[in-house]
């Protein structure tokens, strides 16, 4: 029982830092998500108008 006992304090203490740099990761990979989704929005909304002005000629 004492094992256990040590073993979940220690994961306590080392807990904000991991925390703070999975936070860290997360906030960078959503910007860089972010980003790629605005550019490929942006695509297809150009697809979508060149589409649209074809149609209509």
């Amino acid at each position: 029982m004492m094992p256990k006992d040590i073993a979940a304090d220690r994961k306590q203490k080392t807990n904000p830092k991991i925390k703070k740099e999975s936070a860290i990761l997360t906030s960078s990979t959503t910007s860089l998500n972010t980003s790629r989704n605005r550019k490929r929005l942006r695509e297809e909304s150009a697809k979508k108008e060149a589409t649209i002005l074809m149609s209509s000629e």
